[in-house]
């Protein structure tokens, strides 16, 4: 299990969910019902797979054990890239 799990989002919607307290998703998160993860290995494939061309854009790292029970995370091979992390849950921002 990876220790270290990386969400890329944009600064706009980071900031938002940091005035909220909770973040939720990014649209495509809410759509699928879980928020998407990448490892360390797969953060710039999904970069370039998902954002590319795109300016504004954070790479928030989460501590995978901080998210409370790790039998909530799933390791699997989506459809749209590669295998990527999921949870079904919310993500409290962080404060930086």
């Amino acid at each position: 299990m990876h220790k270290t799990i990386y969400k890329i989002c944009p600064q706009d919607l980071w900031r938002e969910a940091q005035a909220a307290g909770r973040f939720d998703g990014a649209p495509n998160d809410v759509a699928d019902g879980f928020i998407h993860f990448s490892t360390v290995g797969q953060a710039a494939e999904t970069a370039a797979r998902h954002f590319a061309g795109q300016d504004g854009l954070l790479l928030i790292a989460v501590n995978a054990g901080a998210l409370g029970r790790t039998s909530s995370l799933r390791y699997r091979a989506a459809a749209r890239c590669s295998r990527i992390f999921t949870r079904r849950c919310c993500l409290p921002p962080s404060n930086g």
